[in-house]
């Protein structure tokens, strides 16, 4: 930390502070829970609405035109055109996510919970913004260990991730009974568009091109996964019918913030080589390319999800769960249940 105190200017750490105290004020709002539970929910959408307008505008702090051209190295922070419009992007994308929290609020606020509405629109223009500027970030040819190992890495994460999605969100969502073919298309996207955003995780842990772009590469990650764990939650929730404006709200405003200072980050680290640039004129940009793999315990982290499918097909074969579910983990053919 004492490092990146003197890495990062104190626009940096103000934004941390903003985002501290914002989440601090929203966390006692879904505790404390204060009015009627209407009331309650206007200002639990209302508080998420700033949550995301806030990390729109952390964006574009610090940001350079991004037709701006730096004289830079070809592989440097940012060295082609387009990837300068990725804090644009990453912009765009949680916009959505505020435009369509507006219109969800304004219509909760007349009881009007039609669902799908012109708010998931919205919410899932999200998704390719983000998706798009993930996969503008620079990246270094790796070697055939390396890239070997991340592809199984990246193939084990997400055989997972559709297991279980499948299973407990996407599965039950496309093959409830009730609800017209239009709810059924737009309820499937959401939990479709968060193995999108895991698979956005395992383009992130790919050895970054650059030193420079090692923070903003873990916020995005770490955003990420905070944004899925939320939504997953909402629509376990959702599915069950059990679910009410609280505690677990408080994801998506951070989970969205640590995005906008991941652009943040970006958009310094771009500020700082083109200083650099301009300091010694003539002299390349100069980097350390991480290309090596993971070690250590956090190379075993995907690993670790193979016990928990193992789990998951052991208490679906068990339990002789729907037919439809259980052929999106082990079987084809349906089974009676089995009791213990």
């Amino acid at each position: 930390m004492s490092t990146m105190r003197g890495t990062w200017p104190r626009s940096f750490w103000y934004s941390v502070g903003l985002i501290v105290a914002f989440n601090s004020l929203f966390l006692a709002l879904v505790l404390v829970k204060p009015g009627t539970y209407h009331q309650f929910e206007i200002a639990d959408d209302v508080g998420q609405a700033l949550g995301w307008l806030l990390a729109t505008l952390l964006c574009f702090v610090g940001l350079q035109k991004p037709w701006q051209r730096t004289q830079s190295h070809p592989d440097s922070v940012l060295s082609t055109p387009l990837q300068h419009w990725i804090p644009i992007l990453l912009a765009a994308g949680i916009f959505c996510q505020f435009i369509g929290q507006v219109i969800y609020t304004y219509l909760d606020a007349l009881n009007m919970k039609d669902f799908p509405s012109l708010a998931d629109v919205g919410y899932l223009s999200t998704f390719p913004f983000l998706f798009l500027g993930v996969m503008l970030l620079p990246t270094r040819p790796l070697s055939g260990f390396t890239r070997a190992r991340v592809f199984l890495d990246g193939f084990i994460v997400m055989t997972a991730a559709v297991t279980f999605s499948w299973f407990f969100v996407l599965g039950p969502t496309m093959l409830q009974e009730s609800g017209s073919a239009l709810s059924t298309i737009v309820g499937s996207a959401y939990p479709f568009f968060d193995l999108v955003l895991i698979f956005c995780v395992i383009r992130l842990s790919f050895p970054s091109s650059d030193p420079a772009l090692q923070t903003t590469i873990r916020l995005l990650s770490l955003g990420f996964i905070v944004i899925v764990i939320t939504d997953s939650i909402y629509d376990y929730l959702t599915l069950g019918g059990i679910y009410q404006n609280g505690l677990q709200d408080i994801g998506w405003p951070i989970g969205y913030m640590l995005l906008g200072l991941a652009a943040q980050a970006l958009n310094q680290a771009r500020t700082r080589q083109k200083t650099a640039s301009e300091a010694v004129p003539g002299k390349k940009y100069s980097r350390d390319a991480i290309i090596a793999a993971s070690t250590g315990l956090r190379s075993l982290l995907p690993y670790a999800l193979i016990p928990a499918v193992i789990v998951l097909t052991f208490f679906t074969w068990r339990k002789g769960v729907d037919v439809s579910l259980a052929r999106g983990v082990y079987r084809d053919r349906p089974r009676k249940p089995c009791s213990f």
